[in-house]
């Protein structure tokens, strides 16, 4: 059967090239038919090492109009291996115009390690500003100490054309933040920080939770969906032990002032006093010998990286001790409006993770960790509670129970033996001594004295008609165990087992919805009363 023409089969998804088709693929990409040559560029473009050896070896051999060779460099600059960089460095010091430029750009992409060198070599040479941006711009993402001073040799030279002075500016600003990664540290958090507001946020749901928690440590000045501020002043570390929150940030605003831009005044504020008073007050290395902070900046939707940038470009020229680094910083700058404020959340990174690095490994559908101490917290823990989690999981709940205080026993079930590998290894590492037994929660034996019942059993999208059976015979076993005024904690998957709670006597304290990651959940507190027929005080609703 013939094969159909090179032009046709462009176009089928499926479509992998062999040696014989690269010839063609090579004139289509070099020809004078642009929409051809895009079809082609996007082919060749997956083809690997062994795309970018045939590729070489045809333009060796072949006279290419010299307003199209660039389009060789370019499909090279993402495939990689040694005969593109010998071939891109060739063309870099042998090419012209756009071909040249496009070299020095595809080699910065496939050889960072060694393209400064011949870089540095172009860039003296160049006197076209076109030439002098590309060759500029391409060091910034590649080069070194030699690269930086030749930068900034060059940079007031072009003062005069705006494009090239932003182009080295940019350049510049990438080198410098590259150098000082060695120096990232994390903050200190002992050291006390000056009065400032500080922002939690929380799963939607948990604010009234994460409130209760909060005003143990200091007063609660705001609550709103998904978030609690508070006012802090101290050293950091209580707010670390706060466990139903997601995360926090130190909350920094002032007025718009709508006539500069949104850079300008992310600029403007960034560098003031009220936030690197923060941020300087947590650095472990104090005085003139302390590594810049390094931020990475997020700006309001609609805000591109040319903004960003700005921003950064800014912060620089007044030499304010802050570098933007997206890839390695200690802080996580986010900039918001609220109305006719504008706002900097100041999170602090690397070290919020740490109150869950217990997670050693995890299982399918486990508990998120706040939504596990809100479990816990809610269950009211006392020293004598003997608790059990029927669906244990990777045991978060048991985990995190065990962080709030002294009890007289954990116990945990489950199906599945995976499961509880994971809690077992999770529970060493937390150093949390529970006993765990793999079985149906239907039907292994109640733990002797049992006072607390937390857990996040299946629900959503896991729950089926033979879970609802299963969970109607354990709360009726709950029930039925639970002494006076204990207490089931739970996630209830559904509001069917209302009917059965009651009927035996767990009487609806507390429940409120939350969100679970991408479905909403009811956590109940139910209290065990003396008798089924002694009623069912109101819910509170939170």
């Amino acid at each position: 059967m013939a094969r159909a023409p090179l032009e046709e089969r462009l176009v089928d998804p499926g479509f992998s090239p062999g040696r014989r088709d690269f010839p063609g693929l090579f004139a289509l990409l070099v020809g004078d038919n642009e929409g051809l040559s895009k079809k082609a560029e996007a082919i060749l473009a997956k083809t690997g090492e062994a795309g970018a050896e045939a590729l070489v070896a045809i333009a060796g051999a072949t006279t290419v109009d010299p307003t199209r060779a660039h389009r060789v460099a370019r499909v090279l600059g993402g495939l990689g291996g040694t005969r593109a960089r010998e071939h891109l460095a060739k063309r870099l010091a042998e090419g012209t115009g756009k071909e040249r430029r496009w070299a020095a750009t595809s080699l910065a992409k496939v050889w960072p390690e060694g393209a400064e060198a011949l870089l540095l070599d172009t860039l003296a040479e160049a006197t076209h500003p076109e030439d002098i941006r590309t060759f500029g711009q391409a060091l910034g993402k590649v080069g070194g100490p030699r690269a930086l001073e030749a930068l900034q040799a060059l940079h007031p030279l072009h003062a005069s054309d705006p494009e090239t002075d932003r182009v080295l500016g940019k350049a510049k600003l990438l080198l410098a933040r590259t150098f000082s990664r060695s120096e990232l540290v994390l903050v200190d958090t002992t050291s006390p920080l000056p009065r400032v507001a500080v922002r939690f946020t929380c799963r939607d749901g948990l604010e009234s939770v994460l409130a209760e928690e909060l005003a143990e440590l200091t007063s609660v000045s705001a609550t709103s969906r998904g978030s609690v501020v508070v006012m802090h002043e101290g050293p950091l570390l209580p707010l670390l032990r706060v466990r139903t929150a997601l995360s926090f940030a130190f909350e920094i605003d002032a007025p718009r002032k709508p006539d500069i831009s949104l850079s300008a005044r992310v600029a403007e504020l960034l560098v003031s006093n009220d936030v690197l008073a923060v941020m300087r007050a947590l650095e472990p290395t104090q005085g003139s010998n302390a590594p810049p902070t390094r931020f990475r900046l997020e700006l309001p939707e609609g805000a591109g990286r040319a903004a960003i940038f700005e921003v950064a470009r800014r912060v620089a020229e007044s030499g304010a001790p802050l570098v933007n680094d997206p890839t390695e910083a200690t802080w996580t700058v986010t900039a918001a409006i609220r109305g006719e404020r504008l706002s900097l959340m100041l999170e602090p990174r690397k070290v919020q993770g740490a109150r869950f690095d217990y997670r050693e490994r995890d299982v399918p559908a486990a508990s998120h960790p706040t939504i596990a101490a809100a479990l816990a917290r809610l269950s009211g823990p006392q020293a004598t509670d003997v608790v059990w989690d029927p669906f244990c999981g990777s045991g978060t709940e048991l985990i995190e129970r065990a962080k709030l205080g002294p009890f007289a026993a954990l116990y945990g079930t489950d199906l599945r033996e995976d499961a509880l590998a994971a809690a077992r290894a999770n529970l060493a590492r937390a150093q949390v001594s529970a006993t765990l037994e793999q079985g149906d929660a239907a039907l292994v034996a109640v733990p002797e004295g049992l006072t607390h019942v937390i857990t996040n059993p299946p629900l959503g999208r896991r729950l089926r008609g033979e879970h609802e059976e299963l969970l109607t015979k354990l709360v009726t076993r709950v029930g039925a165990a639970l002494p006076a005024n204990g207490r089931l904690v739970w996630v209830s998957p559904t509001r069917r087992l209302d009917v059965v709670a009651e009927g035996v006597g767990l009487a609806l304290a507390r429940a409120f919805d939350v969100d679970l990651g991408g479905f909403s959940g009811r956590i109940e507190v139910r209290r065990k009363v003396a008798q089924a027929s002694a009623g069912t005080p109101r819910p509170s609703r939170s």
